[in-house]
């Protein structure tokens, strides 16, 4: 790249393809009357002005409230580049703020009307972010329809799907390799998830959202996945195009260190082994825990400090080892941040 400035890494996975829609999971802001978009079962499509005569076509295709897409393709080869999350603070037209919970990593400039890269503290607590997933997605069979070669957006601003996707992503990235000859099933679904309580932040609430879920499509799973994977076709397992000395290695299972993990616990907040095991599973919505330490580590301050975001962050500083703080501050920031500001809690 010559020339400095032009572009910056974080602004679109799918830089170079036009952006023909966005998928939205809420109702359009004009028909809410001024007040909050209510959360709708199915995606909602808006076209870009330029585009909007493809609508016909896609309707003919999905329908008028579409909730699964089969054979949708990424638009990059890694989790990173393909899917991206960040916690950003907009105007009605413009992008003041990107952070990620802990740094500003871009900020509009109204004296220069530029933006600027230099990294900022991010103000924490008082930050005004709110958590945004981008996922450009291609839909071959609207490409074959239409003859445009272009990106349909998904925009999430739920931290569930934002978990939901990343983790699907890395896993396949660390299976296959490259994630854009992949083929995914992608749609919505109503599962119910636990979430702190506004009234009460030492309890908890469930609640039902219909959320984003992910998987590689089952065809090519039968056909070329499991195939690779249990060796019949090991050639067709394809490099990533990282050395294997750098390879991405799976995660050790809770299983692995979830004993002495108790023991830290209990050494350094003070937490019995039944209280840890309470906060992962309050993490995990109640199912399995297969996160990182780091998420374990968040996952009970947020227990410690009674889902309190300045406890918790005062917590972290001054408890956790300094080669994870970074990691578990991201964490119970993104967090705390994402799910009190989506979640729709009963009177």
């Amino acid at each position: 790249m010559p020339v400095q400035g032009i572009f910056n890494e974080s602004d679109s996975p799918a830089r170079g393809l036009p952006t023909l829609a966005v998928l939205h999971k809420g109702a359009s802001k004009e028909s809410s009357n001024g007040g909050m978009p209510p959360d709708l079962p199915y995606f909602r499509i808006e076209f870009k002005p330029q585009f909007a005569h493809l609508r016909p076509i896609w309707e003919q295709l999905y329908g008028k409230e579409p909730k699964e897409f089969a054979n949708v393709l990424l638009t990059a080869g890694t989790s990173d580049q393909a899917f991206s999350f960040w916690k950003e603070q907009w105007s009605a037209t413009t992008l003041l703020k990107r952070c990620d919970g802990v740094t500003v990593v871009r900020h509009w400039e109204p004296r220069t009307g530029k933006y600027s890269d230099e990294p900022q503290a991010c103000a924490g607590a008082g930050c005004k972010c709110k958590m945004v997933g981008k996922l450009p997605l291609i839909f071959p069979e609207f490409v074959r329809k239409t003859g445009i070669l272009g990106v349909i957006t998904l925009n999430t601003t739920s931290l569930e799907d934002v978990i939901t996707i990343d983790k699907a992503l890395r896993s396949v990235e660390t299976l296959w390799g490259n994630l854009a000859s992949v083929p995914f099933t992608f749609g919505r679904a109503e599962r119910e998830i636990s979430t702190p309580n506004p009234k009460d932040p030492s309890t908890r609430l469930k609640v039902k959202k219909s959320l984003c879920y992910l998987y590689v499509a089952p065809e090519f799973a039968k056909t070329r996945l499991l195939g690779a994977l249990e060796g019949e076709n090991a050639s067709a397992l394809p490099s990533s195009g990282a050395p294997a000395g750098n390879a991405q290695q799976a995660l050790p299972a809770p299983s692995d260190w979830r004993d002495a993990f108790c023991q830290w616990c209990a050494d350094v907040f003070g937490v019995a082994c039944e209280q840890v095991e309470l906060a992962l599973a309050n993490y995990a919505n109640g199912g399995e825990f297969n996160g990182t330490k780091e998420e374990a580590i968040a996952a009970v301050v947020l227990l410690v400090a009674n889902y309190d975001l300045e406890q918790a962050i005062d917590l972290v500083k001054s408890k956790v080892p300094a080669q994870r703080v970074d990691a578990v501050l991201q964490i119970v920031t993104e967090y705390m941040n994402a799910v009190m500001a989506e979640a729709e809690f009963p009177e």
